[in-house]
């Protein structure tokens, strides 16, 4: 499940930054960093499922450090 889930985010990522660096209309970015924060997130429930400790405890602070930039951009602009 988590795997799909993965797969979907950042397909969708990707294509938020193509689509961005290709009309060069960069307001979907704070939306992007968002779903990086997903991402990684989901990447660190996965590492903590397989018990490597180091790997998702740097996992979960990256994904909160996406999520506070990314509500935090949504307020400035």
């Amino acid at each position: 499940m988590l795997k799909l889930i993965k797969y979907i985010v950042a397909i969708i990522t990707m294509i938020m930054a193509s689509y961005g660096l290709i009309t060069e209309h960069f307001e979907l970015n704070t939306y992007m960093v968002f779903l990086l924060g997903v991402f990684m997130l989901i990447i660190g429930l996965e590492e903590l499922r397989k018990s490597h400790k180091k790997f998702w405890y740097m996992s979960i602070v990256i994904s909160l450090f996406s999520f506070f930039v990314s509500i935090q951009s949504l307020f400035i602009y």
